[in-house]
């Protein structure tokens, strides 16, 4: 689709962005699903262990960006939605700059560190033979990719956030499938670190820059030394959007971290497996409030607050809506799923599930605000919340690790929904002029009868027919998809929205 007709207004935006975010979580989705049952029955649970423990290790490098990504990213969206083009330009160009000098330094020093230090005894890895040459592989991933996301952000930043979702995508996807090939034609975790090594180049690098050069020949990508004005500013808010980078890694990798050391043998596997199966709903929701959280950082830069309002009560009600839909089928699917997934070595647990799901559902209405904070250029706002998250997050994962996966359950969800719960309560309606018990009422109501539509649903058609076998539970998400369709479209759009809809599907092309 020319990128001309998909730019061209608020809805077009929106409908373009959110479908390729909806692609993009469904390819990931069977990728995520693929992956466990693909190195559980190529390497055994003790090295899939390891290895979740070591991807977990070298992610954390990403924080090695300093905090530049998330400044640069925000002010040139910004730049490019008032129409100052000129600082555009200057902003990626010396934005490129610091990136190189980064990127080298960090090459020299993770050679010089692994040279001196043993990754597999600091990490505490059971089967240590190989896995610090892939430690370095996976870190030099993490490294060669750091510059990637500013140059990415040129497509989101002109109003086409579904280029920038593909090219991520084609990344994603290319690093999973060529772990999983290797794994599947007898590689070890080495030759599956250095197949992905090589897709990230390929793949990660090699199609975006083809994309930006085919699509937008205006932007020069040629580094240029930032002026003292662009690195005083850089210094002054790279710091917080470190903070918050900081704070995701503890958050998505430090429990990983903690359970492998102090909890029961086969728990980093269990709280992994459900957190993934889990994730498939809070993805879902996360990739709706992206693509909204752009859009209504437009909105706020352009101080349209009617539009930023609607928008923001409408993400709520999606976000809530769809949680609680996904929710419900997947603790029908859940037992079936784990044994078909896990080959039978990690068993369904309802329980774990609910927490998982449950933290997402009680934050539905708070991310709209979230994603607000994080597109607006407030770095002290998210940095402040991230870090108390983290922070209480570990804390209580260290203290409920003996209880195994619960634990870690338990640790991430209360940290969650109490401190980042919390701050969209306070933002929320401070920025957007949305009544917050209303907004509660609304998003929470939603989420409920998301859940109980969705949960029933998929409770008559179990009461029809047990999926069995792969393609049986395929059947059973189909069948459930096309029951609830109907429903949840009154149940997630207004009736403006739904009209809009309609009028876009029954549009026909337009001849060349």
């Amino acid at each position: 689709m020319p990128l001309a007709r998909v730019t061209s207004g608020l809805k077009q935006r929106l409908a373009y962005g959110i479908g390729m975010q909806t692609v993009s979580f469904l390819v990931m989705v069977l990728l995520q699903l693929l992956l466990v049952p693909v190195f559980l029955g190529a390497w055994g649970k003790a090295v899939y262990e390891d290895w979740l423990v070591l991807m977990a290790a070298t992610g954390v490098l990403s924080v090695l960006d300093l905090g530049c990504q998330g400044h640069l990213t925000n002010t040139l969206r910004e730049a490019w939605a008032s129409g100052d083009e000129r600082r555009f330009s200057r902003v990626l160009r010396s934005g490129l700059f610091t990136y190189i000098v980064l990127t080298l330094a960090w090459l020299a020093a993770l050679l010089a560190g692994v040279t001196m230090l043993d990754p597999s005894r600091l990490l505490g890895l059971r089967v240590p033979e190989g896995a610090n040459p892939t430690f370095l592989l996976l870190a030099l991933q993490t490294l060669i990719l750091i510059p990637r996301g500013l140059v990415a952000s040129v497509y989101s930043a002109r109003g086409a956030l579904g280029h920038e979702v593909g090219a991520g995508l084609l990344l994603s996807a290319g690093q999973g499938l060529a772990q999983a090939m290797t794994a599947l034609t007898g590689g070890a975790p080495l030759h599956a670190a250095l197949a992905s090594a090589l897709a990230s180049v390929l793949l990660g690098w090699g199609t975006l820059l083809f994309g930006i050069r085919r699509h937008f020949p205006d932007v020069r990508l040629r580094p240029q030394m930032p002026d003292c004005a662009d690195l005083r500013l850089l210094a002054g808010r790279a710091p917080y959007y470190l903070l918050s980078q900081g704070a995701m890694n503890a958050i998505m990798q430090g429990p990983l971290l903690v359970l492998g050391r102090l909890a029961p043998e086969g728990a980093v596997v269990a709280f992994s497996a459900m957190r993934v199966f889990t994730g498939l709903v809070r993805q879902g929701a996360a990739q709706l409030a992206t693509a909204t959280g752009l859009e209504m950082a437009r909105q706020h830069t352009q101080q349209d607050t009617a539009a930023l309002r609607r928008l923001y009560a409408g993400t709520a009600r999606l976000v809530a809506g769809l949680s609680g839909l996904g929710s419900g089928l997947l603790l029908a699917l859940g037992p079936p799923f784990f044994r078909l997934w896990t080959h039978g070595a990690v068993p369904f647990d309802p329980i774990l599930a609910l927490m998982f799901l449950g933290g997402g559902m009680v934050m539905a209405p708070f991310l709209g605000s979230l994603y607000l904070l994080r597109f607006i250029d407030r770095p002290r706002l998210v940095a402040a919340g991230l870090c108390g998250q983290a922070a209480a997050s570990l804390l209580l994962c260290v203290v409920l690790a003996p209880l195994g996966a619960p634990g870690g359950a338990i640790a991430v969800v209360a940290a969650e929904v109490l401190v980042l719960g919390w701050q969209g309560l306070s933002t929320g309606s401070r920025l957007t002029g949305e009544p917050l018990r209303r907004h509660l009422t609304r998003s929470w109501a939603t989420a409920f009868c998301g859940l109980l539509l969705g949960g029933g649903t998929a409770l008559a058609e179990a009461w029809l027919f047990q999926p069995d076998s792969l393609l049986e539970i395929m059947v059973f998400a189909g069948l459930w998809a096309a029951a609830v369709t109907i429903p949840a479209l009154f149940l997630l759009l207004d009736a403006g929205q739904r009209d809009w809809l309609s009028g876009m599907l029954r549009r026909r092309p337009r001849p060349a």
